[in-house]
């Protein structure tokens, strides 16, 4: 995250065995769902995961209730206030302050650590329901817990926690990363489907919840004429935080940013532009020292990458189509967005820009904005709140924003074979960076396909990125172009000690 989306479904929480009274409780012969939330202490579930089940608690679905409950190691006590802080940080104004507080002592939390403690919450699970005509339509476990302890968690599911009504369904979410590497993905995909039905397990890849990637595959769908090789000369995705992962480095170093983020499923078909490098990763200074003082060590993981793909499918539209995948922690910036750079072409750029502004015209989709920032190249951005999408495509059991197991694995080979490299070798484009080596870089391409970090000219960093040096200043002079265009032009030498006194 990070990334709502669609008009949310609505989300109601209710309180099981005491507690505050919630909205629709006093209803009976509603169906309800079941959700549980493994991991409800970590950090993605602070950023992400309550926020967007407060967002569906404050409206109401017509005919169903649901329950939620939280989950993870720790003790009840620590593991009720921690929830509550995380609550306690959304923003609220007025009644919703209200709901808010209604929303938070709604949540049932549970301590999972032992198969006693499983049986416990399954117990409860098991019971609810039936006294007023009320069924469990679905129960939902969403686990935002690492990937080594999908084995175990996936038992206790499977054992004691299915339905006890046979129509209501079972549904599993796991975050990624899905295993290290291809080699325990697939270990884990085989253990699994020995538990689970395909429809009953849902992969999360928060690109699929990110509106603007689906609003861009949607672009590309209505206008097949201009989205294509024949016309697209670039896409960038970029996700970029400006925070560091202090305080994280236990999880973060074990997998990296590159499998964190990067790891995508929602290209169908990929390789690398260039085999001979497929990314450019680094890390930020002082990350090392942030995981040695958490107790860790060495192979240290990219906290920054950049990665050139391209779909291998040679009748595809978009084979050879460069697309640049960049994300990073402590970059100087927080940001999402797409790019889409065309080449050059006077003659049709004002009808290419009559096809953008025509479909998102139509689209008419709120709190999305792109802007023109050359002559042939669009920068779209969205809202960051993928898991809002996410969460409702649950619910719903909308299974076309979630990965299948099939493409997952698929993904995760072309990453392995690619990355285990850059990952560990300071030989294989590993580098040291501070935030404003980022802020003052472009991600270039050569013509051979491979990636650099270029710095960008006076010019670019003020006119694009709206901020200043003083010797942007000093050492550049205003220009006009034959168009009658204001640059800032970079002063030569010479220039520089006449008109300075130098």
């Amino acid at each position: 995250m990070g990334l709502g989306r669609v008009g949310l479904l609505v989300f109601l929480a209710l309180v099981l065995g005491g507690g505050v009274e919630g909205k629709g409780e006093k209803e009976s012969g509603k169906p309800f769902v079941n959700f549980v939330l493994l991991g409800a202490t970590g950090d993605l579930s602070a950023k992400y995961l309550w926020k967007g089940l407060y967002a569906l608690h404050q409206q109401d679905i017509p005919n169903l209730n649901f329950r939620i409950y939280g989950t993870a190691r720790a003790p009840p006590g620590p593991g009720r206030r921690k929830i509550r802080e995380y609550i306690d940080r959304i923003p609220c104004e007025g009644s919703q302050c209200a709901h808010l507080k209604d929303f938070s002592d709604s949540i049932e939390y549970f301590q999972l650590k032992t198969t006693d403690q499983w049986t416990s919450i399954c117990q409860k699970l098991n019971a609810t329901g039936g006294k007023d005509g009320t069924l469990e339509q679905s129960r939902i476990f969403y686990l935002a817990i690492p990937p080594f302890a999908y084995d175990f968690v996936a038992h206790q599911i499977h054992r004691q926690c299915r339905p006890a009504n046979p129509s209501a369904s079972l549904r599993v979410a796991f975050e990624k990363p899905f295993g290290h590497n291809y080699n325990s993905a697939q270990t884990l995909a085989k253990q699994l489907k020995e538990l689970f039905l395909e429809n009953e397990m849902l992969h999360v890849d928060h690109y699929l919840g990110k509106p603007v990637i689906r609003d861009l595959l949607e672009i590309r769908r209505q206008n097949p004429n201009l989205f294509n090789r024949r016309h697209v000369k670039r896409v960038d995705i970029v996700v970029r935080e400006a925070i560091d992962v202090k305080g994280r480095t236990n999880f973060y170093n074990s997998v990296g940013v590159i499998r964190d983020v990067l790891q995508v499923t929602f290209l169908s078909s990929l390789k690398p532009l260039n085999p001979s490098q497929m990314v450019l990763a680094g890390r930020y200074q002082g990350y090392d020292s942030h995981v040695h003082s958490e107790n860790g060590g060495p192979p240290y993981m990219p906290t920054f990458a950049s990665a050139a793909l391209t779909i291998s499918d040679p009748q595809s539209s978009w084979y050879g189509v460069p697309f640049v995948l960049t994300s990073g922690k402590s970059t100087g910036l927080r940001e999402s967005y797409i790019r889409v750079t065309l080449f050059p072409d006077r003659e049709n750029a004002e009808k290419k820009a009559d096809a953008l502004h025509h479909w998102y015209g139509r689209m008419e989709i709120q709190g999305k904005s792109w802007r023109r920032e050359a002559e042939d190249s669009w920068k779209f951005h969205g809202p960051a709140k993928p898991y809002d999408h996410l969460i409702q495509a649950l619910i719903s059991g909308n299974r076309a924003s979630f990965a299948q197991t099939s493409s997952l694995l698929a993904s995760c080979r072309v990453w392995d074979s690619n990355i285990s490299a850059s990952e560990i070798s300071p030989q294989n484009s590993l580098y040291l960076y501070q935030p404003q080596d980022l802020t003052e870089s472009v991600i270039s391409i050569t013509e051979d396909g491979i990636l650099q970090l270029q710095r960008k000219s006076s010019a670019s960093r003020s006119l694009h990125d709206g901020f200043y040096q003083p010797q942007d200043l000093t050492e550049s002079v205003i220009s006009i172009t034959e168009d009658g265009i204001l640059q800032l032009q970079r002063k030569s030498a010479a220039s520089r000690s006449l008109h300075d006194g130098l």
